[in-house]
């Protein structure tokens, strides 16, 4: 399992070197949702690629996509303003690797380690494997 883990990101490493966008990615493009888990909320955008109703036998992978500390808050977009987020939503990972991204955002006062946060971004990553291929 953990080989996998290594290849896995290492291959996303390869995908966002090989593309860089200059941009934020469009609110537009997501769905926004959020989860309370032992009083934490956490707000979140999924993005569901264009081809996923198209064929409904095909599973889609799930990226998941922690920024960094300044997008912190409560308004379920700013995560959404980096360019890694675009790289993975734009048409030329889609196009060839088409997959879901998840952005879960942390609140102001807490980070990805502490352990409530922790627990309600793990139930959002178990509600998207249930409700989606």
């Amino acid at each position: 399992m953990n080989g996998m883990i290594h290849r896995l990101a290492l291959v996303c490493l390869l995908l966002v070197g090989a593309t860089r966008p200059a941009r934020a990615a469009d609110p537009a493009l997501f769905t926004p949702g959020s989860l309370t888990v032992g009083g934490q909320t956490i707000p979140y955008q999924l993005f569901i690629p264009a081809s996923y109703n198209a064929n409904p036998s095909a599973s889609y992978p799930l990226v998941i996509y922690l920024h960094g500390v300044g997008s912190r808050g409560d308004n379920n977009t700013s995560q959404l303003g980096s360019a890694l987020v675009n790289t993975f939503v734009g048409n030329g990972v889609q196009n060839q690797n088409p997959c879901l991204v998840l952005a879960p955002q942390c609140p102001n006062i807490k980070n990805w380690s502490s352990p409530e946060v922790q627990a309600a971004v793990k139930e959002i990553f178990d509600k998207i494997l249930r409700d989606y291929r």
